[in-house]
C-alpha cells in the first residue's frame, strides 16, 4: 500500500509537493549554506560545546560500540550505566541505521546537515499540500508554504535541538487529519497513524503527545459525528502499540526515572503566539511568568499577526455561513485546542507575567506531564493550525487579492524574522575549523593503555575534548550530558571512587580526571601519580613513566597545595600570587572534602604572628577544634588537625583582625 498515493492521488499534486521542497531547500541553503550538508565537516559541530556537540558525540559513542538490545543501547558512555541513544537526543533513526553501515563511513561523519536540510524540505513539501486542499491557487500554496518553512519555531530549535525541528512531522499528523476523506479504509489509517507515530517516536518522543492529540481530535470527530467506533478502537490501540514498540526497542526505557523537576516552568505563555522574546526586529518582546517559557517559544511572526484582524473582521462578517455548519464538527476541534494549551501549560496557565490558573501536580496528570517536563513545546500544532487557517482566510474571495495578500504576508514575515536569519547566517555559512586542546603526545601514547576514563566531578564545563577522545578511541566515560540518567547513582560513584583513591586503590587501567584540583580530593597517597597535562589535572598509577613528556607537570610534592587566589576574599588584594589581607580583612576557603585521618596544615606568608585563624565547615556554622597549634612566626602558621569522619565544605581561614598591618597569604599546604 502506497500512503503517499491515497494523500497524494493527482499528478498536480506531485508536483506541488515537489516544488515545496525545492522551496525548503533554497530557504535551507540562503540561511545555513552549503557547508554544514557536507557529512565530513564535523568542525561547526565541535566547537559549538553546547547541546549540537551533545548530539554529534552520543552518535559517535554509539557507533563505535559494540551492538546489543535494545537497539539504541549505548554502554561506553555513562559507564558503567547504559544509557540510550534516545537521551542523548542524537535523531535515533538515523543513528541506529548509519551505524548498520559504520564499516563504510568515514573518520568523521556527521548526519545533522543532512537532517536539516531534509526537514526544511519536508517541512515545503507537505505544507504545499495542506494549503493546497483549501486554496486552488498554486501561487498561493508555494509561496504560503515559506511561513512554515521559516517558521520561528524551527529557525530557534535547528541546530539547537535539532531533532525538534522535526516539524514536518507535526505537518503530517495534520495532512493526515484534512485528507481523512481519502483515508475510509480501517487498515490504511491503522497502518498510516501507527507508522508516523512510529517514527515520530524514534526521532524524538516530544512528537508523541503532539500528535497523540491530533489523532485523538481525528478519531473523535469520527465518532461523533459517524459513530465510527470500531474505527477508534483500532486506530487508537495500533498507534499506542507501534509507539511502545518501537520506544522500547530503540531503548526508549532504558536510563533512570524521568524527572519532573521544573514542570511548569518550562511551560506555554497564553502570550506565546504575539511575543517576540527578542527575535524580532518590529516587535519587543512580552514578559513570561517564568524564566523557563522559553520553551514555549512559537512567535506568529509580523507578517501572520497582522492577518488577525483581518480573520476576525471577515468572520463577523460571515456569521450566517458560520452558523450553518455542523455543530458536531467544531467539538473535536475545541477539544483539541484546548488540550493542547492545558497539556502545554504544565498546570500553571499564565499570562505575561501573571499566573491565572494552577492544577495540582501530585495527582495522575502530574505523573502523566513528568517525562515530559519542557511542555510549552507540546502546543507545537497549534501554530501550524494558526497559521493555515489565516492564510486560507485571506485566499478565501478573490483569487487575485489572495496571492497578492499572500505575497506581502509573507515578504513582511521575513523581514520581521530577519532577527533570527541573519545570526544564523554569520554563524554557520564561515567555515570553522576546530583545533583539539588535548596536543600531548601523551594523549596518542596512553590511549592503548587505559580503557576507562573517570570525570570525579559532575561539573561538565571541560568536558568536551575529554569525550571526544574517548568516543574516537573506544574508551568509557563515566559521566556527561544525558537527557535522562540517574544523577544520584552518578554522584554515588564518584564519591566511591574518590574514597578509593583516598585508600590508595586505583586501577592501573583508568584515567582520573580531577575537577578543579587535587585538593577537592583531599588526599595524595604514594602509589599513584598526579600531574598536570593540557590543562587537565590528572591521577594515574604510578607503572606509566612520565617522565619523557617536557609540557606535563608532574606533582612530586607529598602535600596538597592550595593557591590563596582559589580562596574567597574580603578586604584583600590578590597580586603576584599573593594575597594581601587588610585590616578587617580575610581569606577563606577553598570548601574542600578531607576524610577521617591526621593533617597537618601549613600557612604560608609575611606578619602571620598578627594574624587569626580557624577552620570551619558547614559554611562556617561549625567549627573543627585545633589539634596542636605547631608554631605560629612571621612566616608560617602550623598546626594539626583530626578528622574523625569524612567533613565536606571544609574553609580554612585568615583573618586580620589588626588595626594598621597588611597580612600576606602566599599558600596553604595540607600534609596527610
Amino acid at each position: 500500500m502506497n500512503i503517499f498515493k491515497i494523500l497524494v492521488n493527482k499528478k498536480n499534486s506531485i508536483y506541488l509537493f515537489l516544488s515545496g521542497i525545492l522551496l525548503g531547500i533554497l530557504f535551507f541553503i540562503y540561511i545555513y549554506g552549503f557547508e554544514v550538508i557536507n557529512p565530513t565537516y564535523v568542525e561547526w559541530i565541535y566547537t559549538n560545546k553546547g547541546d549540537l556537540f551533545q548530539h554529534q558525540l552520543g552518535f559517535e559513542f554509539f557507533r563505535n560500540d559494540s551492538w546489543d538490545f535494545p537497539l539504541g543501547m549505548i554502554n561506553n558512555y555513562g559507564y558503567p550505566y547504559s544509557t540510550s541513544i534516545v537521551y542523548m537526543d542524537s535523531i535515533p533513526l538515523l543513528a541506529i541505521i548509519f551505524k548498520i553501515f559504520r564499516d563504510f563511513l568515514p573518520e568523521k561523519f556527521q548526519y545533522l546537515g543532512i537532517w536539516g536540510v531534509f526537514c526544511f524540505a519536508m517541512q515545503g513539501g507537505i505544507s504545499t499540500l495542506i494549503l493546497r486542499k483549501y486554496i486552488p491557487s498554486n501561487i498561493v500554496s508555494i509561496v504560503g508554504s515559506s511561513l512554515f518553512i521559516c517558521s520561528s519555531i524551527i529557525l530557534q530549535r535547528m541546530f539547537n535541538h535539532t531533532a525538534l525541528a522535526s516539524h514536518w512531522l507535526i505537518l503530517m499528523g495534520i495532512l493526515i487529519c484534512i485528507y481523512k476523506d481519502r483515508l475510509k479504509s480501517i487498515k490504511h489509517l491503522t497502518i498510516i497513524w501507527s507508522v508516523l507515530l512510529g517514527i515520530a517516536v524514534a526521532i524524538h518522543p516530544y512528537f508523541i503527545p503532539m500528535l497523540g492529540i491530533l489523532m485523538l481530535s481525528f478519531l473523535i470527530e469520527d465518532l461523533i459525528c459517524y459513530r465510527k467506533a470500531k474505527r477508534f478502537i483500532y486506530v487508537f490501540l495500533g498507534g499506542i502499540l507501534s509507539t511502545l514498540i518501537v520506544f522500547f526497542v530503540i531503548g526508549g526505557f532504558l536510563p533512570g526515572p524521568a524527572s519532573g523537576e521544573g514542570l511548569g516552568n518550562y511551560s506555554l505563555n497564553l502570550n506565546t503566539f504575539i511575543n517576540s522574546q527578542g527575535y524580532s526586529y518590529i516587535f519587543k518582546g512580552l514578559p513570561l511568568a517564568f524564566e523557563g517559557q522559553y520553551e514555549g517559544f512559537q512567535y506568529l511572526g509580523m507578517g501572520v499577526i497582522m492577518i488577525i484582524p483581518i480573520a476576525i473582521y471577515i468572520n463577523l462578517n460571515n456569521i450566517k455561513e458560520i452558523k450553518k455548519i455542523d455543530v458536531k464538527k467544531f467539538i473535536p476541534v475545541i477539544l483539541m485546542v484546548i488540550l493542547f494549551i492545558i497539556v502545554a501549560s504544565g498546570g500553571k496557565l499564565t499570562y505575561n507575567s501573571h499566573i491565572l490558573i494552577e492544577f495540582p501536580l501530585e495527582s495522575i496528570w502530574g505523573k502523566i506531564l513528568s517525562p515530559f517536563r519542557s511542555t510549552g513545546r507540546l502546543s507545537w500544532p497549534l501554530f501550524y493550525i494558526i497559521i493555515t487557517y489565516l492564510i486560507i482566510i485571506i485566499n478565501r474571495k478573490n483569487k487575485k487579492i489572495g496571492i497578492i495578500s499572500t505575497c506581502i504576508v509573507v515578504m513582511l514575515q521575513l523581514i520581521d524574522l530577519g532577527g533570527m536569519i541573519n545570526p544564523l547566517q554569520e554563524q554557520f555559512q564561515n567555515k570553522i575549523t576546530y583545533e583539539s586542546s588535548l596536543k600531548s603526545d601523551f594523549w596518542s601514547d596512553i590511549r592503548k593503555e587505559i580503557k576507562h576514563i573517570e570525570f570525579l566531578s559532575d561539573d561538565m564545563s571541560n568536558y568536551h575534548d575529554i569525550a571526544l577522545y574517548a568516543a574516537e578511541n573506544n574508551i568509557t566515560l563515566n559521566n556527561g550530558y544525558i537527557a535522562r540518567k540517574d544523577q544520584e547513582k552518578v554522584l554515588d560513584r564518584i564519591e566511591k571512587i574518590i574514597n578509593d583513591i583516598r585508600y590508595e586503590q586505583i586501577d592501573s587501567q583508568t584515567l582520573y580526571i580531577l575537577p578543579n584540583n587535587i585538593s577537592s580530593i583531599g588526599v595524595f597517597s604514594n602509589n599513584m601519580q598526579y600531574f598536570i597535562v593540557d590543562g587537565y589535572e590528572i591521577i594515574m598509577h604510578d607503572k606509566i613513566d612520565l617522565s619523557k613528556y617536557k609540557d606535563i607537570k608532574i606533582n612530586t610534592k607529598n602535600y596538597i597545595s592550595i593557591n590563596p587566589l582559589k580562596l574567597q576574599q574580603e578586604n584583600c588584594l590578590f597580586d603576584n600570587n599573593t594575597v594581601t589581607i587588610f585590616p578587617g580583612g580575610r581569606c577563606y576557603g577553598p570548601y574542600i572534602t578531607l576524610y577521617p585521618g591526621n593533617y597537618e596544615i601549613e600557612i604560608i606568608g609575611e606578619k602571620l604572628s598578627h594574624a587569626d585563624f580557624d577552620v570551619v565547615y558547614n559554611f562556617g556554622g561549625s567549627t573543627l577544634k585545633l589539634n596542636q597549634v605547631i608554631e605560629q612566626s612571621n612566616s608560617l602558621i602550623k598546626y594539626s588537625i583530626d578528622i574523625d569522619e569524612k567533613i565536606e565544605n571544609l574553609e580554612f581561614r585568615v583573618i586580620n583582625n589588626t588595626n594598621d598591618l597588611d597580612i600576606k597569604l602566599a599558600e596553604i599546604r595540607i600534609y596527610n
